[in-house]
């Protein structure tokens, strides 16, 4: 049995397994979770036509998952507005910013072709139901939404989360949508740290210009392919710091945080969680976990992952 699962056979963990949920997962679960999920309960939520409610289907890979076939916000309304658009992907409890989009190469997904209203659940409110105290890995894509989903938490379970994953929008893409800017503000004063950042966009390069090019339909979509992007969201990855001045993080926090750590390849990181670990528990795994941190991060330079930052560094001495 390697460490991982050893952590994950405690009693602690066997008795309250990690709660993850996933926000906008169109049937997808999130891969990060794969080696551990035969562990967890996940909540996963995405919107369809279907009848609200949810199904609970332990044939996914997990210990426990519970399916909702409805849209998460940070209402507790009822129901709310839903924007069906071109793209799937782009449909949304906010209205796009139309005005704001003819800019871009990828305006046309976000053409809004029905409004409809589905009906709403909260993120508390199912925790309620489930009879689920706390979530430990938060993964949301919810088109604009996804500081509100994680605000309209309870401050004490916000500050207990050990991961968050949220993707905030830098371009006018819906009206009221909240921005990266808001994301970094909102963090700066919770126990967390930026882990990892992915920005990505679209070309701005508006279609009625690349239709005067007077070139055939093939040729035209090489020319959005052939020019320039420009940043239009974010992929961020928060980490709870573990400085948890009011000592809410229990045992089994230090345990999962460190988990979810190493499997991010966090090996500095989930040093420090296994000593603090050491130090407030007195329990031997939290030695074992150090040394497996250790071993690691020696692996790592065994593997010559150096090697580019090297190559970085020769090349800025030479260019001198």
């Amino acid at each position: 049995m390697n460490l991982i699962d050893k952590i994950f056979q405690t009693e602690i963990l066997k008795n309250n397994p990690p709660v993850l949920v996933d926000v906008g997962a169109s049937g997808n679960i999130h891969k990060s979770w794969a080696k551990f999920a035969k562990y967890a309960i996940c909540l996963a939520f995405d919107a369809d036509d279907r009848q609200f409610g949810y199904i609970s289907d332990e044939s996914k890979g997990f210990k426990k998952l519970y399916i909702f076939n409805s849209i998460l916000s940070g209402s507790d309304s009822e129901s709310t507005d839903f924007y069906l658009t071109q793209s799937p992907y782009c449909s949304s409890t906010l209205l796009p910013d139309s005005e704001a989009l003819e800019e871009w190469a990828f305006a046309e997904k976000f053409k809004v072709k029905e409004k409809i209203s589905l009906k709403n659940v909260s993120l508390n409110r199912v925790l309620d139901d489930l009879k689920l105290s706390k979530i430990d890995w938060l993964k949301t894509d919810s088109q604009g939404i996804d500081l509100s989903i994680f605000k309209s938490l309870p401050e004490k379970t916000q500050k207990q989360t050990l991961v968050v994953e949220l993707e905030p929008g830098l371009m006018d893409s819906y009206k009221g949508e909240d921005k990266l800017h808001e994301v970094f503000a909102y963090f700066e004063r919770l126990p967390f740290w930026l882990g990892a950042m992915t920005v990505k966009g679209s070309q701005r390069l508006q279609s009625r210009l690349v239709e005067r090019l007077n070139l055939p339909q093939k040729m035209r979509n090489f020319v959005y392919y052939s020019h320039k992007s420009a940043p239009g969201w974010a992929e961020l990855k928060y980490f709870n710091d573990f400085s948890d001045p009011a000592g809410e993080l229990t045992k089994r926090e230090y345990l999962l945080g460190w988990v979810f750590a190493v499997l991010d390849g966090q090996f500095g990181y989930s040093m420090v969680i296994a000593l603090k670990g050491e130090k407030l528990f007195n329990d031997a795994i939290f030695k074992e976990m150090f040394r497996y941190s250790q071993q690691r991060l020696k692996r790592e330079v065994f593997k010559l992952k150096f090697l580019p930052a090297v190559k970085e560094k020769f090349l800025k001495l030479f260019s001198q």
